[in-house]
């Protein structure tokens, strides 16, 4: 009985070996044709990574960018990252039991958007970029960025509005935030009717880190309640 235990487990332990197959090849560069190195060649099925693998990263070797990954049978999607290139996706294999061993190479092209934030906006600004060659403003908030909200407000909490709920946003702030603005125009007027402190800060660029210009409000500014300090930057007011 135990003979015939191990007998039954030493089957399942060489079924097991082979059935996996292996996938290998190289990662290439799309205009050279060169080999490249430590681009990460994974393997997903049903959207999850099922093996990972890194590309031979030594240019003195002819098999600089040689990948070889040993994976379960099956169907699987194909990503390729690498820092310096597009991420390549939607590549998809097949292993069968009948070809244990496919030989593919993987072609990556053009240089990689380094977009941090992951608002489309690179920065460097770069044509494989969702949004193209406009730069981003500030690539660690996502919330930065050309055309993004005009109106941050500074307090527990950083949050960003448009600069048409201005008069909202007074309303919302709590007593001590600060309320700054990019160099933009807010035409209405602004009621200051709650007892309150807050400061404004106007004249920002995209980023909010430097005064570019100045903030108007095409309006008047009524205060009947609270305090509004003027802290730093640009703002005029009238029509």
């Amino acid at each position: 009985m135990k003979k015939l235990a191990f007998i039954l487990l030493s089957v399942l332990f060489l079924y097991g070996c082979a059935a996996n197959g292996k996938l290998e090849g190289y990662v290439k560069d799309s205009l050279t044709g060169d080999g490249i190195g430590s681009a990460q060649v994974q393997a997903y099925q049903a959207g999850t990574m099922k093996g990972s693998v890194s590309s031979l990263d030594d240019e003195a070797l002819p098999i600089h960018g040689y990948y070889d990954i040993s994976i379960p049978l099956g169907n699987y999607e194909i990503r390729i990252l690498h820092d310096n290139y597009q991420e390549s996706t939607g590549n998809y294999v097949t292993l069968t039991s009948s070809d244990n061993t496919v030989s593919k190479d993987w072609i990556l092209s053009g240089e990689a958007c380094r977009d941090n934030d992951r608002d489309g906006f690179g920065l460097p600004a770069g044509a494989s970029c969702p949004k193209g060659e406009v730069a981003d403003c500030n690539d660690s908030n996502a919330n930065m960025y050309p055309g993004g909200p005009e109106i941050r407000v500074m307090g527990t909490q950083e949050t960003f509005r448009s600069i048409d709920l201005l008069q909202n946003v007074f309303d919302t702030a709590e007593t001590g935030n600060t309320v700054q603005s990019k160099a933009v125009t807010y035409a209405g007027d602004i009621t200051i009717d709650q007892d309150k402190a807050l400061s404004v800060a106007g004249g920002y660029d995209c980023s909010f880190s430097n005064v570019s210009g100045s903030t108007a409000v095409n309006g008047d500014v009524t205060i009947t309640k609270g305090i509004l300090t003027i802290h730093s930057g640009v703002l005029t007011i009238g029509p």
